[in-house]
């Protein structure tokens, strides 16, 4: 196998993986989200409101723990 073929094959890899950390991130982010909306639809909450009466969890708070 020529060098030249093994660099290619290398970079392409590499690119792959900088992909995948992507998705991953995506993902991340997505079920973040998802498990912020699910606390707060738990506790009777509204999504994106705050106030005295009405906190949200914090649910990367309790991810945390």
């Amino acid at each position: 196998m020529s060098p030249a073929w093994r660099s290619a094959r290398r970079s392409a890899r590499a690119l792959a993986g900088v992909a995948a950390r992507e998705a991953v991130e995506q993902c991340r982010a997505a079920l973040a989200a998802f498990e912020d909306a699910a606390i707060a639809a738990q506790a009777g909450a509204h999504p994106g409101i705050q106030s005295d009466e009405n906190v949200l969890p914090a649910s990367a708070k309790l991810r945390a723990e």
